[in-house]
């Protein structure tokens, strides 16, 4: 009977650790796919800078979602729309 009752212990134990590592896998694979996403945003953009007739300095910044979703194919990154 102890037998069983120690067997039981180190299973519920070794349950926790898998969930608890199952988790952390999860959160990095998020985090690792969210930095992608990111970079990838912060990069396909065309950004034009002028001054105006009023002298005043212009920054025209322009998303461009061919090389944004570019950028994702060649990280593996897929983003459903």
């Amino acid at each position: 009977m102890k037998n069983l009752i120690e067997i039981i212990k180190f299973a519920l134990i070794a349950l926790a650790i898998l969930m608890v590592g199952f988790q952390l896998v999860t959160i990095a694979k998020t985090y690792v796919r969210n930095q992608a996403i990111d970079g990838c945003a912060n990069q396909a953009f065309y950004q034009n800078q002028f001054i105006d007739e009023q002298g005043r300095q212009v920054t025209n910044r322009e998303p461009q979602k061919t090389l944004y979703q570019e950028c994702l194919f060649n990280k593996g990154v897929s983003i459903q729309e």
